[in-house]
């Protein structure tokens, strides 16, 4: 699945959402991008995302590959993380998950 934010006629912020074992064993969020920063739309884009993957995939468990510099952003959104930092694509990552609260 693919969710986007638009910005009158302008797209400024998309992200994937992936069915467990597509890329990752479990329900995930990858490629996160804007073309603005500063403005709150990779907050919103991740909302989103966590929202759509809840209700559309029954995902109790999300999992990302966070670039490391971007860890403290998805931690306000309730991403733990899960693993050291290893590189993946030239630039250290680090895996991180977001539960459903019970």
């Amino acid at each position: 699945l693919h969710a986007w934010l638009t910005r009158g006629d302008k797209i400024v912020a998309m992200l994937r959402i992936c069915p467990a074992g597509k890329h990752l064993e479990k329900v995930s969020l990858g490629r996160v991008i804007t073309t603005e920063r500063g403005l709150g739309f990779g907050e919103q884009m991740v909302k989103i995302g966590i929202r759509l993957a809840v209700e559309r995939l029954g995902a109790k468990v999300i999992k990302i590959q966070s670039q490391e510099q971007a860890k403290g952003f998805y931690a306000k959104l309730g991403f733990r993380p899960t693993s050291e930092p290893y590189m993946h694509e030239g630039l250290p990552h680090r895996d991180m998950e977001w539960r459903a609260e019970d």
